[in-house]
């Protein structure tokens, strides 16, 4: 009997083209057999997002215009689960003689299977994109007659209860030019796609109850008809400022798609050639804005384009605005103490600089002055405080000096001190004096 659909999860999958004999249930998707990479039961032509082949010792192959990435290696935004492997398994399947029918007979050779008896399954995690429609095959041979089964989940819903390796039950058969495929096409609600092979649920009629699977694919198969937005991280900026103003990001259904970014003619193009773009950041460059007055607005208009498909564009207008610059007031640490433990390498805080302009941005250093003791203990990554030598034994407590510049070359230093506890003992307490907090850097000793 067919499940419902579980509110909590957008899956939407086609129904079964024909009733089920008693055997296999499929609740989600349907179960076919193909006979080879041109079979239309199987499809490897879309927009593949990705091609696994569940492997341990394959190669990438090529499958005609799909390329399978063995889960032997790393692949991006995947995470597998596959606790049993058998290189050339059993028989190896026949789909002709075409270089592409030869490379998917070795993905269909390997298999990673689960040991049923331990309660051990196989799983793929993928990320998606949430609310695009994507079609997921799963790719499974017998490669000889036998009574295997189980069952397969879809981010957690029952998909098919007591799929064989042969396909449905009862009337399944083996044949050296058959292998089975599971599809199902889906919407989800979240970043992740989940498939899960195993004895989980419904009918158990027996056999070998151990999963194996050889490939799986997941097709994207609706893609937006252009980016979603465009967005500046800031939009206000000093007219001393020549570093960026901001970093532009590109939200776009489309999945790993990559973008060009340029000015456009368009409504709101008054200032484009005041500005520029360099690695995705807008700059205030070429025009020299020093002799500007605060308070000054201007209006650029950008376009963002599918570096694959160039009819995939979006526009989007800017107001940008000319801020007077305040100096920041004080450098913090969010540590309160550092531990007597601490290996050199490792990270003893984050910095912060307290400034009245919150889009400002700052410059982290550590400088010669009053309370710097222990300068020379640490360096500055960004801004993270990092231990470079070891803490002398006995030191009950770290001096340091710290500077911060912002983006107008205003600059703040600050002597703080820490305590140095063992492991086990903390404290809420960090003493701070901020001094020299409105002079230009230039002015500063």
């Amino acid at each position: 009997m067919k499940s419902p659909l579980l509110p909590l999860l957008a899956v939407i999958c086609a129904a079964a083209p024909f009733p089920l004999q008693a055997g296999t249930t499929v609740h989600l998707g349907t179960v076919r057999q193909f006979t080879g990479p041109a079979d239309p039961n199987l499809d490897l032509v879309g927009d593949i997002v990705y091609a696994i082949n569940f492997s341990p010792d394959d190669p990438v192959r090529t499958v005609g215009a799909v390329t399978f990435r063995p889960d032997n290696q790393a692949i991006a935004g995947v995470t597998t689960i596959g606790p049993q492997n058998v290189p050339n398994w059993q028989a190896k399947p026949e789909y002709g003689a075409s270089p592409e029918a030869n490379a998917l007979e070795e993905v269909m050779h390997d298999i990673r299977w689960a040991n049923a008896g331990s309660g051990e399954k196989v799983q793929a995690s993928m990320a998606v994109t949430a609310g695009i429609r994507y079609k997921i095959q799963v790719l499974i041979s017998g490669n000889r007659a036998e009574d295997r089964r189980w069952d397969i989940r879809l981010n957690g819903q029952q998909a098919v209860d007591e799929i064989t390796s042969l396909g449905v039950s009862p009337g399944e058969s083996y044949s050296n030019n058959r292998s089975t495929v599971w599809s199902c096409e889906i919407t989800p609600a979240t970043a992740t796609v989940t498939v899960e092979m195993g004895n989980f649920f419904g009918a158990n009629d027996g056999g070998d109850r151990n999963a194996i699977w050889q490939a799986l694919t997941l097709e994207r198969i609706e893609i937006p008809p252009a980016p979603a937005d465009i967005a500046l991280s800031a939009t206000s900026f000093f007219p001393q400022q020549t570093s960026a103003i901001g970093d532009l990001t590109v939200t776009d259904g489309k999945f790993a798609a990559t973008h060009t970014l340029t000015f456009a003619a368009g409504e709101g193009d008054t200032d484009n050639a005041k500005f520029s773009l360099l690695d995705g950041r807008l700059m205030p460059a070429p025009f020299d804005f020093s002799s500007q007055t605060p308070g000054a607005t201007y209006s650029i208009r950008l376009r963002a384009t599918d570096a694959e498909d160039p009819a995939r564009s979006r526009e989007e207008t800017f107001t940008l605005s000319l801020a007077a610059p305040h100096a920041p007031t004080a450098v913090t640490l969010d540590a309160t103490s550092l531990s007597a433990g601490l290996v050199a390498g490792q990270t003893a805080g984050r910095l912060h600089a307290e400034d009245a302009d919150i889009f400002d941005r700052h410059v982290f250093s550590l400088v010669s002055g009053a309370g710097d003791s222990h300068n020379s203990l640490f360096t500055v990554s960004g801004n993270q405080l990092v231990l470079v030598e070891p803490l002398p034994a006995d030191l009950a407590s770290v001096s340091l000096r710290l500077r911060a510049v912002d983006l107008a070359g205003l600059a703040v230093e600050s002597a703080v001190e820490l305590p140095v506890l063992e492991p086990r003992v903390r404290i809420n307490e960090v003493l701070s004096v901020a001094t020299d907090a409105s002079r230009p850097l230039d002015e500063q000793s």
